[in-house]
């Protein structure tokens, strides 16, 4: 944000105030100008009114700040974009904006699919520009994204070389908002509510590889950056020094940003209060969490385990570890039938999905019946479809589409792939080919 002498700064805001703004006090513009036509007044006296008065208009306005309590609803444009954070730790991020979806092709080029035309084109509107791969002059080359967050028109973007930039959605403009210090080591990005939030820590290694001295000195943390004032000064919300800890994943809803971090006894979880800063302590966790209509969703570590299961025994094990569902601030509300031998679970408004990718890996499963079951919030069954593919996990879900990846074939199909979620009813369903590049 430019730099301007504290009366430019005034003056935009006054301007930009609607005129009810002016009149609402009681005719405060009136009665200034009767003030000012007093001849024995001070210039002193003068300068304190209109400080006076300018205050008053601007308190009557009542801009609306990042701060604002928007409640416990997901807000479409405002708020972090919870159902892709699987995506982000995939380092395949996806966005969505009102009318296009936004990934990174295999190339390292932005790339844009607009959903009423349904043609993908790379993010860059720049004339005569061939947005070829490795070209720093186009808008839609990164290489490398880590992150991708939506918000208000922008894409936000953690590229490989440590910097932040800002993409219109249209790819007119591209701005690199924040370059992250050399000591500094970013472990997850996103966007909520008018604030970009920025994980990092200082443990670059296992547990074990650091005693109590080598510890002391070290601390991860989350800072966020306020978008709609940008100066580049971070706020830290979160930090812990002296002890082991990497967040690798942060999502939002509503109110709370929930924070999974790797520490020396396992995963565990942080809920952060946006509007009254509080912080509480989430259970600890297998995996990660999952949002969905307002409750958190996931799996609890099974009880019993020694290390020493065979396969079968632990998926025995397994079988009879239910998903937990809680309200937003980790009250439980009760377990589902979805068990956590089915796979990894996904969420998106009212429709739960589950990803038996593990249990193809590891052989529990064949090949060829790799699938993903889908629920209702009470859990109930609704189908199963299968992703004939076994390369990938799934990435996330909007209310339109489930995301995995295949790997790219001769033929040139996308590397990122879709199940329509309009259509679960159809019995033939499969997935197609998501962003697919005219050449």
């Amino acid at each position: 944000m430019g730099r301007t002498n504290w009366l430019a700064k005034i003056l935009r805001i006054y301007t930009k105030c609607p005129s009810s703004c002016y009149y609402s006090q009681g005719g405060h513009s009136t009665i200034l100008n009767n003030i000012i036509q007093l001849e024995r007044i001070t210039l002193k006296k003068l300068l304190n009114t209109i400080a006076l008065f300018l205050l008053t208009v601007l308190t009557s306005c009542q801009v609306s700040t990042p701060e604002q309590d928007l409640g416990d609803k997901f807000i479409f444009g405002e708020d972090n974009q919870y159902y892709f954070h699987l995506a982000n730790i995939l380092e395949s991020p996806l966005a969505q904006s009102e009318d296009s979806y936004f990934s990174v092709s295999e190339g390292g080029m932005l790339l844009s699919k607009n959903m009423e035309t349904g043609k993908t084109i790379p993010l860059c509107n720049k004339p005569d520009c061939m947005h070829e791969s490795g070209n720093e002059n186009c808008n839609a080359c990164f290489g490398i994204c880590q992150q991708i967050s939506y918000y208000h028109n922008q894409l936000y973007i953690l590229a490989a070389d440590h910097a932040v930039y800002e993409v219109d959605k249209s790819g007119n403009t591209r701005t690199k908002r924040l370059e992250i210090s050399d000591e500094d080591h970013e472990t997850a990005m996103m966007v909520h509510r008018g604030y970009l939030y920025l994980a990092y820590t200082d443990f670059l290694s296992l547990p074990e590889d650091y005693d109590a001295e080598s510890t002391k000195e070290k601390e991860y943390r989350v800072d966020r950056y306020r978008l709609d004032q940008w100066d580049g000064k971070a706020e830290t919300i979160y930090e812990k020094k002296g002890e082991y800890g990497k967040i690798d994943d942060m999502f939002a809803y509503g109110n709370q940003l929930y924070l999974s971090f790797v520490s020396e006894k396992g995963s565990k979880g942080i809920i952060y209060n946006i509007v009254d800063q509080s912080t509480a302590p989430l259970p600890e966790i297998n995996n990660y969490y999952t949002a969905l209509d307002g409750c958190l969703l996931y799996f609890e570590p099974p009880k019993g385990l020694t290390g020493e299961e065979s396969r079968e025994e632990l998926y025995q094990i397994r079988q009879k570890n239910f998903a937990v569902m809680t309200d937003l601030q980790g009250k439980v509300l009760g377990e589902t039938k979805i068990s956590q031998a089915e796979g990894t679970i996904f969420g998106c408004g009212d429709l739960i999905a589950v990803d038996n990718y593990m249990r193809v890996v590891t052989g529990n499963v064949p090949e060829e019946d790799r699938a993903v079951t889908f629920y209702n919030k009470a859990g109930e069954l609704l189908c199963k479809v299968n992703l004939m593919t076994a390369e990938f996990p799934v990435m996330g879900m909007s209310e339109d589409f489930l995301f995995y990846k295949k790997e790219t074939t001769v033929g040139g199909e996308g590397r990122i792939w879709a199940i329509d979620l309009h259509k679960l009813d159809d019995p033939d369903l499969k997935g197609e080919p998501f962003f697919v590049s005219e050449e």
